[in-house]
C-alpha cells in the first residue's frame, strides 16, 4: 500500500504515541509530536493530512493548537482524543472547528474509521473546491459542474458572449441546466449589479401572464386590488430571463416582439407608455422552428430572441459528467440531511452511467437525493437505486428496447416520472408528509415541492 497521507500524532504520553504509530504506520506517514509547540514546527515541514490530538497537554494545548491550525488551514481533519472527564471540552472543541473527537484509552478499529471518514470527506471537499475553482477561472460559471469537453466550449462560448449584451436563446431538453446557464451570462455581463428576474411562461396561466409580464393597473380585473409593476419593470438596468418561451402565447409574442424593438410598454389596463431597458434571455426546450411551421410561435419574434444560440446537450451525451456530478450532489446534499455517505459504489455508479436519464442532470440529483434517503451506509449501493435503473442494466444487456423513437421517448418520459413520484413519497414519508420540513431537507423550495406534488397527483398526508 503507497503511504501518501500524512497523520501528525499529537500527544504528551509517549506510550499513547508509540501505540498509535505502531498500528497506524502500516496504510499512513506517522508523525510524532510531545505537545503543542512541537506539532506547530512539525506542520511547517512535513505535508499532514490530518492531525490526532490529545486535548490537555502542557505549553500549547489541544484547544489552543486547534485554533492556530484552523486560521493557517480551514480544512484540514482535526480530531480530538480525550478522557471521559473532559468530554465536555471536547464538544467545545467541535464547536471550534474539529472533526471529531474520541475517547481514551483509544480503541485502534475506531480510530482508524474515524481517520478514514475524515481524510474521505477532506477529499471530497478538496475535489468540489478544485471543481468550482477550474470553472471560476473559466469565466464565472461555477455553478455549472461539468469534465466534458463540449459543455467547456460551451462555458467558454457563455464567457465571450456575456460582455456583448446580445439577447441570448438557450435551448435544450428539461433538465439539462439552462436556467444556471442564463445566470452565469447575467453575472458576467455589465448588468451584473442590478437583478436577473426570471419568468417561467409554463409555470403561469395565460389569463395571468400579461399581468406578470407587463403589470397591471389597479381594478383591470377581478382581484386586482391596487397597481402591480411587472416583470419587465423589475428587471430595469439588468436581465430579464424568459424560461419556456415556447409556451407563451401567440398575442403576448406580439406584445413582446414590440418591446423588443421599441423597449417601451404599457400595464395591462393602463395607457401610460413605460420605458425599460433589460437584456432578454431567453430557454426553451422546444424545437422553435417546428413551432413557427405549426403556427404557434411567430418567426419575427424567434429571430429577435435568437442573436446568440446556446445549446446543451442532454446528459446521455456527456456521460463522463456522471462521476463529477454525483461526487457534488453527494457533498451538497449528504451533510444537510445527516447523513455520513462519501462515496458511491463502482457497480451502482456503472449502473448509473448506462442509464439514459430522461430527465438528464435534474432526474440525476433526485436519484441521488433518494439513494441518500434510503440508505443507512457511508455509501451508496447499487440497491439503493431505483429498481428502474437497475432494471435499465438487464435490458441492455438482453437487447431489449423500445421499438421505435416514440415509444423510447414514452419510456423516458414513464421512468422520469416514476423516479420522481417514488422520491417524493419516500422523502414525505421520512418527514411524515411535513412539506416545509421535505422541502428544506431535500433542497427543493416549498413552492417547487408542492409543484412537483400537484405534477406527480400527491395530496398532503
Amino acid at each position: 500500500m503507497t503511504k501518501n497521507q500524512g497523520i501528525l500524532v499529537v500527544d504528551d504520553d509517549a506510550k499513547t504515541r508509540h501505540i498509535l504509530e505502531l498500528n497506524l504506520r502500516n496504510k499512513y506517514r506517522v508523525f510524532l509530536a510531545g505537545s503543542g509547540r512541537e506539532a506547530l514546527t512539525v506542520l511547517k515541514s512535513e505535508p499532514v493530512h490530518l492531525i490526532l490530538s490529545d486535548l490537555r497537554m502542557p505549553d500549547i494545548d489541544g484547544m489552543s493548537l486547534l485554533k492556530t491550525v484552523r486560521t493557517a488551514d480551514p480544512e484540514i481533519p482535526f480530531i480530538i482524543m480525550t478522557a471521559y472527564g473532559t468530554v465536555g471540552n471536547a464538544v467545545a472543541a467541535l464547536k471550534q472547528g474539529a472533526d471529531d473527537y474520541i475517547l481514551k484509552p483509544v480503541k485502534i478499529d475506531e480510530i482508524e474509521l474515524m481517520i478514514g471518514k475524515a481524510l474521505s470527506h477532506a477529499d471530497l471537499q478538496r475535489e468540489n473546491r478544485r471543481l468550482r475553482e477550474a470553472l471560476r477561472r473559466s469565466g464565472g460559471t461555477q455553478e455549472f459542474i461539468t469534465a466534458n469537453l463540449r459543455m467547456q466550449a460551451i462555458l467558454k462560448k457563455v464567457e465571450q458572449v456575456a460582455p456583448s449584451l446580445a439577447t441570448v436563446l438557450i435551448t435544450g431538453e428539461s433538465g439539462t441546466g439552462k436556467e444556471l446557464i442564463a445566470q452565469a451570462v447575467h453575472r458576467l455581463s455589465p448588468r451584473a449589479a442590478k437583478p436577473c428576474v426570471h419568468i417561467n411562461c409554463a409555470a403561469i396561466p395565460h389569463d395571468l401572464l400579461e399581468s406578470e409580464l407587463f403589470g397591471h393597473e389597479k381594478g383591470s380585473f377581478t382581484g386586482a386590488i391596487s397597481q402591480k409593476h411587472g416583470k419587465l419593470e423589475d428587471a430595469d438596468g439588468g436581465t430579464l430571463h424568459l424560461d419556456e418561451i415556447g409556451e407563451l402565447p401567440v398575442p403576448l409574442q406580439v406584445k413582446l416582439l414590440r418591446v423588443l424593438e421599441t423597449g417601451q410598454f404599457s400595464r395591462v389596463s393602463g395607457n401610460k407608455t413605460l420605458q425599460a431597458d433589460f437584456r432578454i434571455i431567453a430557454s426553451t426546450n422546444r424545437n422553435l422552428k417546428d413551432a413557427i411551421r405549426d403556427g404557434t410561435f411567430r418567426a419575427d419574434l424567434f429571430y429577435r430572441l435568437n442573436v446568440v444560440s446556446i445549446e446543451l446537450p442532454p446528459l446521455r451525451e456527456r456521460k463522463d459528467d456522471i462521476p463529477v456530478l454525483v461526487r457534488h450532489f453527494l457533498f451538497k446534499h449528504a451533510s444537510r440531511m445527516h447523513k455520513s455517505v462519501q462515496k458511491v459504489e463502482p457497480a451502482a455508479l456503472d449502473l448509473l452511467c448506462r442509464y439514459d436519464w430522461p430527465g438528464n442532470v435534474r432526474e440525476l440529483e433526485n436519484v441521488v437525493l433518494q439513494a441518500l434517503v434510503l440508505t443507512d451506509e457511508t455509501m451508496i449501493r447499487a440497491r439503493h437505486l431505483p429498481q428502474d435503473i437497475r432494471a435499465n442494466a438487464a435490458r441492455l444487456t438482453t437487447g431489449e428496447i423500445p421499438g421505435n423513437k416514440q415509444e423510447l421517448l414514452a419510456a423516458r418520459a414513464r421512468a422520469c416520472a416514476a423516479i420522481e413520484r417514488r422520491f417524493l413519497e419516500t422523502a414525505l414519508a421520512k418527514y411524515k408528509g411535513n412539506i416545509s420540513l421535505t422541502a428544506k431537507e431535500t433542497g427543493f423550495s416549498r413552492r417547487n415541492l408542492q409543484i412537483m406534488m400537484r405534477k406527480c397527483g400527491l395530496q398532503p398526508m
